[in-house]
């Protein structure tokens, strides 16, 4: 059985504690990641920076004010900073297909289309993850993406609503993504990362603003120092049941109290797919290909 040691990687960005906020949150958008290990100097782990945590900042600088009082970054639309640009599954793909696809484009969830281009659901890593270890467990069939998907109408947006009505639903929601409709049809998606690089200058003119500028804004300050650690003996059924009963994305690999490496949710199905001798994902044709009218599919 492998371990956390045999799947983890070890090659990661890490955030000091006292970097200051606005600095961690830009560092998350410049390497495309979507959280990072705090660590001191010595490495000893000390919490994680997520975009959860990112979002958090983002209305602690705001506050109750209207957004819309800090001008265009402010007034900002659904519409305005989604992508436009997506892949999309049919509810008739076979669910282990689906699963090759999202590892070898290496997104956390698409929309589920059908053929009018309506929205039926979302299926997505956290699908992915009850197929998989369902299989290692019980070698349970394949089926369609049907049924997996999470139809929950929560997840859709038209495209007129605000930046700061958007952030609310991630911090509320348990949601990495927001499919974007207009007259019924999917349009667009909008994930955490997009809501944070929209508002990175407002960010900025909060934090240096002179009412709310405060030395305690640092990485420390705001990252979750109660996120689950594993240890590097830690084998994958038990990681897998981490991922799946709790809202964890990444759990930190510990060496004593040093950061020895992380498992994404991404990391652990790869493990299992190969457990599993499924193809690699790599080697995964896309069986659709869709775009909203006028773009063209990521990477085209």
């Amino acid at each position: 059985m492998q371990t956390a040691k045999d799947i983890m990687v070890t090659r990661l960005v890490t955030l000091s504690p006292e970097l200051p906020v606005v600095g961690g949150i830009e560092r998350l958008l410049h390497a495309n990641v979507k959280g990072a290990p705090v660590i001191d100097a010595d490495r000893r782990y000390l919490g994680s920076f997520s975009e959860f945590c990112c979002l958090k900042v983002l209305a602690t600088l705001c506050g109750d004010r209207d957004w819309t009082d800090f001008g265009q970054a402010g007034a900002a639309r659904s519409g305005d900073i989604m992508a436009r640009r997506l892949w999309v599954l049919r509810p008739e793909m076979d669910v282990y297909e689906a699963v090759n696809f999202l590892l070898a484009h290496r997104i956390a969830g698409a929309p589920v289309i059908d053929g009018d281009r309506r929205y039926l659901g979302t299926f997505s890593e956290r699908h992915s993850m009850s197929v998989l270890i369902g299989a290692l467990y019980d070698g349970l069939p394949g089926t369609q993406v049907s049924s997996y998907m999470n139809s929950d109408p929560t997840r859709v947006i038209d495209d007129q609503v605000s930046l700061q009505r958007v952030t609310e639903m991630f911090l509320h929601k348990p949601f990495r993504h927001l499919t974007v409709v207009r007259a019924g049809r999917v349009v667009g998606q909008i994930s955490r990362h997009d809501v944070l690089a929209a508002a990175q200058g407002l960010m900025h003119a909060l934090a240096n603003d002179g009412e709310t500028a405060d030395s305690s804004r640092t990485v420390g300050a705001f990252m979750d120092s109660h996120a689950r650690t594993i240890e590097e003996s830690e084998e994958l059924f038990t990681i897998a049941s981490i991922f799946r009963e709790t809202a964890q994305r990444r759990l930190p690999v510990l060496r004593d109290t040093l950061l020895a490496g992380q498992i994404t949710r991404k990391n652990l199905l790869n493990a299992a797919n190969d457990v599993l001798n499924r193809p690699s994902a790599k080697a995964v044709k896309p069986l659709y290909l869709a775009s909203v009218p006028g773009a063209n599919p990521p990477g085209s």
